[in-house]
């Protein structure tokens, strides 16, 4: 059985195998953060770093596209993705009170 933890040697971290698929994404994450704002800033404190990771954090979850994502910034796909679930929600609702209604409506007229 696969361990369940990750184990980190320096700059060598270890992760579970089920987990295998995380680590490409963290990459991913780490990277763009290096190149965007870690390499492209001098920072005078830590609250700069603070500051600017928040904002590019913000831009990128509200402004910048993302393909995976149908070229839709993570904000608004999960708009878009909450409006259809409460659409289907609602028209299942409205089919099952429709198909009471009908058999009730059946049976008064009998």
């Amino acid at each position: 059985m696969p361990p369940t933890t990750s184990y980190s040697f320096g700059d060598i971290v270890l992760v579970p195998f089920p987990f295998t698929d995380h680590t490409a994404f963290s990459e991913r994450f780490n990277r763009s953060y290096r190149d965007e704002v870690l390499d492209a800033y001098v920072f005078a404190d830590l609250r700069d770093v603070r500051q600017i990771s928040r904002e590019w954090l913000r831009t990128c979850n509200e402004e910048r596209s993302h393909d995976s994502l149908g070229s839709l910034p993570p904000a608004l796909y999960r708009e878009r993705l909450a409006a259809k679930q409460s659409t289907s929600e609602l028209s299942t609702r409205w089919g099952s009170l429709r198909r009471s209604w009908d058999s009730n409506q059946l049976k008064n007229c009998k």
